[in-house]
């Protein structure tokens, strides 16, 4: 099963402090948004650098993906883990997971792998590899983690892919919010890319509202989002809210150039 969504504490939202009252001026707290990392840890540790994280008072949030494809998967997964991040359940995570829990109920029947899987795919070699201690992490990331009233940004989701506009988050497509790219006409969400791209529904759909207004942080398509290619030779991208003057919360993107390591 899923864990839906986690909550930010409100003392944890940039702007605002214990009960979620606004601070302005003071207010040191970060939220930091980190895209796909797919196993690449020297940039995830160089990007950590550059934005100087301070896990006192930074709330880091890593949107999915974070292994698999790239070289070092449960380095970067022992890391987030030890700094304290926390984590989407990306459509990476996903797989890997659901091969992980099938080479356990192997295990229960006393089925040996090197016989019955003679040739494994690179997903399920790393599941095999996963101790219990990091598939109970994995396992504990919720589908969306949730920021309550964001001065400036209202009501702040973090998914991996995205979501569909107009359907309450308890009704969504749990799939969908891990793999979805675009909607077809009517508004069923799909992986593939021919078809509107569901951010930009949702956008044109939030400027509709005179108020209560929800912003959506993503990654997955690295065409769109925070996902900015790092395992192919792209960036690795933080979006950062740090609280300013006033109580206004400021926007910032950071990211590190990242090795060609899938061409």
């Amino acid at each position: 099963g899923y864990t839906l969504v986690e909550d930010i504490p409100a003392e944890n939202i940039p702007g605002r402090g214990k009960g979620g009252v606004k601070k302005g001026e003071g207010d040191d707290k970060r939220l930091i948004i980190v895209g796909d990392i797919h196993g690449m840890l020297h940039e995830f540790r160089s990007l950590l650098n550059k934005v100087s994280y301070d896990s006192e008072s930074d709330y880091l949030v890593l949107a999915g993906d974070i292994i698999s494809k790239g070289p070092d998967s449960l380095a970067v997964l022992d890391l987030a883990r030890k700094i304290g991040a926390h984590c989407v359940r990306g459509n990476h995570e996903d797989r890997i997971l659901l091969h992980y829990h099938d080479i356990q109920r192997r295990k229960r029947k006393h089925h040996r792998a090197s016989e019955a899987e003679p040739d494994l795919s690179v997903e399920r070699k790393l599941a095999k590899l996963l101790s219990k201690k990091q598939a109970e992490w994995l396992d504990a990331c919720p589908l969306v983690v949730r920021a309550e009233k964001i001065p400036g940004l209202g009501l702040c989701y973090v998914v991996h892919a995205g979501l569909v506009h107009g359907i309450e988050l308890k009704s969504q497509d749990p799939l969908a919010i891990m793999t979805v790219r675009t909607l077809n006409h009517h508004l069923v969400p799909s992986p593939k890319q021919n078809g509107m791209h569901w951010a930009k529904y949702w956008n044109k759909m939030e400027r509709r509202k005179t108020h209560g207004h929800t912003t959506v942080v993503y990654g997955h398509y690295a065409a769109e989002g925070l996902d900015s290619n790092c395992v192919r030779g792209g960036r690795l991208s933080a979006y950062i809210l740090e609280a300013g003057k006033g109580g206004r919360v400021e926007e910032d993107v950071i990211s590190v150039k990242c090795r060609d390591y899938l061409d």
